[in-house]
């Protein structure tokens, strides 16, 4: 589901899940490795996340996945936002290279890398779990307002509109 690449310093990780890249525990397990390999490996100095297929960085986290009641993990960070948080205060340089749609827990991914680049005219961002009935609770609505501003992060979470 990833496959990596590395040029001198700079690591490439390529999303390869199909249909749409969506966030399953097994995918979630990969994305984790990956992280705890680049940051105990020093000769990497960038990080950039990609995906193969061009319509679909990452759709969101699997809503099933979320469904299932993880009580070991009540009161704790869940192990997504142990994974954001990791990506987050690496030493490495992170940097979402996004291209086609971006949601939910894959806005929040990568709302966590240091640097998010979408392609102009090809890129969706949203974040819809609030009319799903569930909350964003990968760091969408912690790291937003640092991005975005606080109106504008309740806007997109509140709002759960596609944005360009």
């Amino acid at each position: 589901m990833l496959h990596t690449k590395q040029r001198g310093g700079v690591l490439t990780a390529t999303i390869d899940h199909p249909p749409v890249n969506l966030i399953t525990v097994e995918l979630l397990g990969g994305l984790a490795a990956l992280a705890h390999d680049v940051a105990a490996d020093p000769e990497v100095r960038v990080l950039v996340l990609e995906s193969a297929n061009p319509d679909f960085f990452i759709a969101h986290f699997d809503v099933e996945a979320l469904l299932e009641p993880v009580a070991a993990e009540v009161g704790r960070p869940n192990g997504f936002q142990r994974l954001t948080e990791r990506f987050r205060s690496m030493d490495t340089v992170t940097i979402a290279k996004v291209a086609g749609r971006v949601g939910g827990g894959g806005a929040e991914l990568a709302s966590s890398f240091d640097m998010r680049f979408g392609a102009i005219g090809h890129t969706v961002i949203n974040q819809m779990e609030v009319p799903l009935g569930i909350l964003p609770g990968g760091s969408g609505t912690q790291r937003l307002p640092r991005l975005v501003g606080t109106g504008r992060a309740l806007e997109i979470v509140l709002g759960a509109d596609d944005l360009d």
